[in-house]
């Protein structure tokens, strides 16, 4: 479900956007309803709920490192690309954006 929040489009669209130094680009409005709905529910529950909080940090944090390696490896940016709007990314770009990691 997470993954199917964000198409391909526009994930690449907001990945283009927050690399070129733009700030505020993630509004909840881009979210279909029914993924506004676990948007929310994801920010709630990740406050009061250390071990979720816990396994989100994780998760973004593994993923920026393999962008971060994607980038080093390919000077064209074509893999870091391929990642950040593959289903990880936009699972990545969500969850960030839920627990107000990116905006």
């Amino acid at each position: 479900m997470i993954a199917r929040s964000l198409d391909q489009q526009t994930a690449g669209a907001i990945w283009n956007r927050i690399r070129a130094g733009q700030r505020n680009v993630l509004v909840r409005s881009i979210y279909a309803p029914e993924a506004r709905i676990l948007f929310d529910e994801i920010s709630a529950r990740s406050q009061s709920d250390h071990d979720l909080s816990q396994s989100i940090f994780r998760y973004l944090t593994d993923f920026e490192r393999i962008i971060k390696e994607a980038d080093t490896r390919d000077a064209s940016g074509r893999t870091a690309q391929s990642h950040l709007v593959s289903e990880t990314g936009r699972v990545y770009l969500f969850l960030a954006h839920a627990v107000g990691r990116i905006r």
